[in-house]
Parts: structure tokens; C-alpha cells; sequence
């Protein structure tokens, strides 16, 4: 085979950034069609609350494009940042969430404190096409979130929770109109207190997790339990100490001193390549792995005395032992 036609190898790690980059291209594809499709019909059928509802969705296009822009750099090394720029998919989602926030207050102050909004001219025909936009918007919300959950991405999950308040904002809208016509009293302030809720609760989840990464908190207690399991059922591994995990955007460091009792450092550093193949297969987000090998720690001292054959004393030559003594202390570990 020609050196041209083999194929470029691609890692787990490069395979998921790629697929990050395409959720949030069509993430913000879909999203600037819907905002222009909003406004044109704000605009012809002279509501203003579609038209509030599509400045809420430009304001998500702009969040998205911030973190395609992050998940696009994240990777790039340079030796001033040698382990790449992964914690941007952090900050990206952080400041997207920021503007979840705002965007729900502003839809809370809309609907609460500015004296309601102006009906549209052709309200059968404005819920007919808020219906087609929630129904667009929400297909493409329940596949993201997979794919969010699928690749461990606090990008994507900050953009799904972008839009889950576009979901929101389209049921408010609906609310709005079917309770003008109606007339059923606080109909839209309900639905708005349950969406604002709603928004809230998973830009919480958002906002945390980015935090967390950006102060290089430990992971959760069960995945730091399975690394470890993982790392002592591997052959010949007889201790781990001093392992730590962290997450730096939707990748994972990790770094460990395991105890080996092998008889020579080749052998050693055998046992380290595969516990190390053992976890990248467990987690292949892991986009780095640091593993230290040493003889394993023992609890205990011991000795060996010869003595002479009453075994009152210490035999002053080999020849003279005829008793031979292993006496065990426990080692004392300082904490």
C-alpha cells in the first residue's frame, strides 16, 4: 500500500473532539435559522414576544459560538501550555451558563415587571408556528444531551441547557398567547415559574461542574473508585498510592504510584504499560496518564539472628550457629 492511502490514525480522545466540534456547528447552524425564522414572523405578525423570544435565541448562537471557538483551541499545545488549553471548554461553559442566567431574568422580568407584551395579529397562526419551532428545538435537544453524556462535554451540556431555555422560552410564548385567548388568569406566570425552574436546575449542574474543573477538583467518588480498582486487579500490582484525577474540560488527567514487586525496572515498567492500557480502555477521555512504579511497601522489619546451639547467644561465626532466628517488628508509618 502506497504511503499516501493509510489511513490517518485517530485517537479516542481527537475522535471526540471532532464530534464536539459537529454537535456545536450544527447546534449553531439550527439555532441562527430558528432565531432568523423568529424574528420574520415577529416582525409580520407584529408580536412582540416572538421577537423577545428570538433576541433570547441570538443571545444562545453567541454562547455557542463561544464554545465552538473553545472546543476548537482546546487542544492546542505550545510551551508555554504544554498540557493544551482543554480548561477553555470550562470557561466557555461557564460564561454560558452566565448568560442562561441572564436570558431567565430577563424572561422573568419580562413577563413579571414590564406589564405584558402585545398579542399577535394572527395568534392560531403564531402557536402553529411556535409549535414547529419547539418541535424542531426539542428533537435536536434530546440528541444532544446524549451526545453530551456520551462524551463527558461540559460545552455541550452548557449548550444543551441553552437549548432547554429556548424550549422554555417557546412554551412561554404559546402560554402567553393561549391564555390571552382564553383568557384564563396566570396561566403564563405559572408556566414561567415552572420553566424558570427548570432552566435553572440544569444551568446549577452547569455552572458547578465548570467551577469544580476550573479549581481542579478531584473527580466524583465513584469514578475515582473504579480507577483505582482498575489499577489494583491489574497482574502484579500489589499497592496504588497518592492517585489523583481531574478533569480539564471534557478530558481526564490522571497520576498514580503504584507498588510493583518486580525483579528488575524492565519488568516493572511492563506492569506500569499495561495498568496504564487497562485505564485508558476504561476511560477514554483520558487524555493523559502519569504512572510511577516502586517495590511495594511493607508494614513490618525483619530479621534474621544465627545463634549457637543453647540459643542464649550469638554465634560469632557461620560455622558456630546451630539455630537460626526471624524475629518480625511492625514498622511504624508516620501519617
Amino acid at each position: 500500500m502506497d504511503a499516501m492511502d493509510t489511513p490517518e490514525k485517530i485517537t479516542p480522545s481527537e475522535l471526540a473532539e471532532r464530534q464536539k466540534s459537529r454537535w456545536m456547528m450544527a447546534s449553531t447552524g439550527l439555532n441562527g435559522l430558528l432565531s432568523i425564522a423568529k424574528i420574520g414572523w415577529g416582525v409580520y405578525s407584529g408580536s412582540t414576544v416572538v421577537i423577545a423570544d428570538a433576541v433570547h435565541s441570538i443571545s444562545d448562537v453567541l454562547g455557542a459560538l463561544l464554545i465552538l471557538a473553545a472546543i476548537r483551541f482546546s487542544r492546542h499545545r505550545s510551551l508555554r501550555f504544554p498540557y493544551g488549553l482543554h480548561k477553555m471548554e470550562d470557561m466557555a461553559a461557564l460564561g454560558g451558563a452566565l448568560l442562561v442566567v441572564v436570558a431567565a431574568y430577563e424572561i422573568a422580568r419580562a413577563v413579571f415587571f414590564s406589564g405584558g407584551a402585545r398579542p399577535p395579529d394572527n395568534p392560531l397562526a403564531t402557536m402553529g408556528f411556535m409549535t414547529a419551532i419547539l418541535v424542531a428545538e426539542g428533537i435536536f435537544y434530546v440528541f444532544e444531551r446524549r451526545a453530551a453524556t456520551h462524551l463527558h462535554s461540559p460545552g455541550l451540556q452548557s449548550d444543551v441547557v441553552n437549548w432547554l431555555g429556548d424550549i422554555g422560552a417557546g412554551v412561554v410564548v404559546m402560554a402567553g398567547i393561549g391564555g390571552h385567548l382564553l383568557r384564563i388568569p396566570f396561566a403564563q406566570e405559572i408556566a414561567v415559574l415552572i420553566i424558570l425552574l427548570l432552566i435553572l436546575q440544569g444551568t446549577w449542574g452547569v455552572l458547578k461542574n465548570a467551577i469544580l474543573s476550573l479549581l481542579d477538583a478531584s473527580v466524583e467518588s465513584e469514578l475515582y473508585a473504579k480507577a483505582k480498582n482498575l489499577l489494583l486487579t491489574t497482574p502484579e500490582v500489589e499497592a496504588v498510592e497518592g492517585l489523583r484525577l481531574r478533569h480539564a474540560g471534557s478530558v481526564l488527567f490522571a497520576d498514580a504510584t503504584i507498588g510493583v514487586a518486580a525483579a528488575n525496572f524492565a519488568h516493572a515498567h511492563e506492569v506500569a504499560d499495561r495498568a496504564q492500557r487497562r485505564l485508558q480502555e476504561a476511560f477514554p477521555e483520558l487524555e493523559n496518564i502519569t504512572l510511577h512504579y516502586e517495590p511495594p511497601f511493607k508494614p513490618f522489619k525483619r530479621r534474621a539472628f544465627l545463634l549457637t546451639a543453647e540459643g542464649s547467644a550469638l554465634a560469632t561465626r557461620f560455622g558456630m550457629a546451630r539455630v537460626f532466628v526471624l524475629r518480625t517488628k511492625t514498622a511504624r508509618v508516620s501519617c
